[in-house]
């Protein structure tokens, strides 16, 4: 987000009526190469300057095409240097691996209604986030399983979104705001691609932008009027000032929460009890601690709330194991190897419960299937652990 707000406020600061100093453009492309590197979101700068550009009614200039020509095609260029980069080191695609543990993204309808769902939770977050969580797992948004009242207004937000983009020449600010909003939330908003999470309030930062434009663009009209209607002036005055501290004052109670993994889970467990990644988290904490009983009661809770997550299904089958419910384990282990049969912890464990049952052959296949993947030192494990379970000769 820093890097993409530098080189916007390079490109927009850029003087009239010329091109851009091969400086600004150097700028700009530099801090787009380090952006995209730093988290694939930055893709959308070029469009982010464009959209900068048509609120400062530049695009409507003589010779903008021409002026533009040059820095558009090293960015350009420097989005494909990345995408083949990226193409490269995911190998031979741009996606990467499919997240694995939000199963329900995997089919584009129900990934579309899921993105249009989130749209209200947006508008909250930006405006009043009275309400915050660390995780928005299924616990705490529960997919939609069909077209809802969240998923009709996440439409009518998106649409609304649409249709001020188009005012950008008769209210560039509202149009400017809209067009950056949809431009930087598109990347994280699981409408393209799926993206591993239904909402994370660290991916706003960027499009939170658009706030600050419209609350800029309105102040400067507040502005223009505060000697026609001062009351209308100090009304929104006063408005702003107590927005801002009722804000100010929401960070200052929330920072807290952060304190550790502890403090993060407790306050978890009292905002979202519900939340599945809550449940699993307190359940780590409590197993580390030695309570066993409460662990079990922890896992059950968040399975009982989803069981997509390949992890989590992982680690309880670990507890399961490792407190003597060999069975349980294995039930657990072959979900979450349905889900993800790449899972190198799940390969791993289930080699360890195949020897515990006495079934050389299904530890040996995961042998096998582990050392496919590279990981030898947990194959060797296994077959340490069928050598002292069959010794030679028995």
């Amino acid at each position: 987000a820093v890097l993409v707000l530098v080189a916007s406020a390079a490109g927009a600061s850029r003087p009239r009526g010329r091109p851009p100093a091969p400086g600004r453009t150097t700028l700009v492309l530099a801090c787009y190469l380090l952006a995209m590197l730093t988290k694939e979101h930055a893709v959308v700068l070029p469009g982010l300057l464009l959209a900068l550009d048509a609120g400062q009614g530049r695009v409507r200039e003589a010779g903008y095409l021409p002026r533009v020509l040059g820095p558009g095609v090293a960015l350009a260029s420097g989005a494909a240097a990345y995408l083949v980069l990226r193409w490269v080191v995911l190998g031979g695609s741009l996606s990467g691996q499919a997240p694995v543990q939000l199963g329900f993204l995997q089919d584009p309808a129900t990934r579309i209604l899921v993105a249009l769902s989130v749209w209200p939770e947006y508008l909250r977050l930006l405006v009043a986030p009275v309400h915050l969580s660390f995780t928005y797992d299924p616990g705490v948004l529960p997919p939609p399983t069909g077209i809802d009242a969240r998923v009709v207004v996440g439409g009518l937000l998106l649409g609304l979104t649409l249709a001020a983009v188009g005012t950008r020449w008769a209210w560039p600010g509202i149009g400017l705001g809209a067009a950056w909003f949809l431009l930087a939330v598109l990347p994280i908003s699981n409408l393209l691609l799926p993206i591993g999470t239904v909402l994370a309030e660290r991916t706003l930062y960027l499009p939170s932008v658009a706030l600050a434009f419209w609350v800029g663009y309105a102040a400067r009209a507040v502005a223009g009027v505060r000697e026609r209607r001062p009351g209308v002036a100090r009304a929104a005055l006063a408005t702003a000032v107590l927005w801002t501290l009722a804000l100010s004052a929401r960070t200052v109670l929330r920072n807290p929460v952060w304190a550790d993994n502890t403090t993060l889970i407790a306050r978890g467990m009292a905002s979202h009890p519900g939340s599945f990644q809550v449940q699993w988290f307190q359940a780590l904490e409590l197993w580390e601690a030695g309570d066993t009983v409460s662990t079990g009661r922890s896992f059950a809770g968040a399975l009982e709330t989803y069981d997509g997550d390949a992890r989590f299904l992982t680690h309880y089958a670990r507890f399961r194991y490792d407190t003597g419910d060999v069975a349980g384990a294995e039930a657990l282990l072959e979900e979450a190897l349905r889900i993800h049969p790449g899972g190198a912890d799940a390969l791993y464990l289930s080699g360890l419960v195949a020897v515990a049952r006495g079934d050389a052959v299904t530890a040996r296949d995961r042998m096998r299937a582990l050392e496919a993947r590279g990981f030898d030192g947990l194959s060797r494990t296994i077959a340490d652990s069928l050598a002292l379970r069959f010794p030679p000769g028995v």
